[in-house]
């Protein structure tokens, strides 16, 4: 169900570049549920210590306008989905991969490279032995400006969920 719930929330920032109520609020609602019947008012400690980490780690950036409202939800309904274990360290390996896919934009930027398609045009390029100018440069261009934040998010709390088993810190009654 996490990994579906991330999906979608993917999907919905890519697309519309918002992360929806429609979908946070149920998970949320479905984390605090599951957890309440399988481990009584444990699961819902667990539900509700991991929605507030998810919200408390990113509202400051929210405030300071780095992000949008949605990703502190996502990161929040993850937390009443999957605990206050796997948010934090999904936390922590999201900001770390963020991090790094920034550091390759601002590189591609760097070069020259300032949308996906002239880095399909340089591949090109490279491999076809042709001039960029021969290419056509009226296709809509989609832009390395920004990042939708969900993704490496989502890919952070991907591998603690892999690595749960592997990572120190708090001891969950589940295991």
């Amino acid at each position: 169900m996490i990994i579906c719930y991330l999906a979608l929330a993917i999907a919905s920032d890519i697309r519309t570049r918002k992360i929806l109520n429609r979908l946070t609020f149920p998970a949320a609602a479905a984390g605090f549920s599951i957890n309440a019947y399988q481990y009584g008012w444990d699961g819902c400690i667990a539900s509700a210590s991991g929605l507030a980490l998810g919200l408390a780690f990113l509202l400051i950036p929210y405030l300071m306008g780095g992000i949008g409202a949605g990703d502190v939800k996502m990161l929040g309904a993850l937390g009443a989905l999957a605990g206050p274990k796997i948010v934090s360290y999904g936390f922590v390996f999201g900001a770390i991969l963020g991090g790094i896919i920034a550091a390759g934009i601002i590189l591609l930027k760097k070069f020259g490279i300032h949308d996906f398609r002239s880095i399909r045009e340089s591949v090109l390029s490279l491999l076809l032995m042709r001039s960029k100018a021969l290419m056509d440069s009226h296709e809509k261009r989609e832009s390395l400006g920004t990042l939708p934040y969900s993704l490496p998010l989502a890919g952070g709390a991907q591998l603690a969920l892999v690595l749960q088993e592997r990572l120190p810190g708090i001891e969950m009654w589940w295991g």
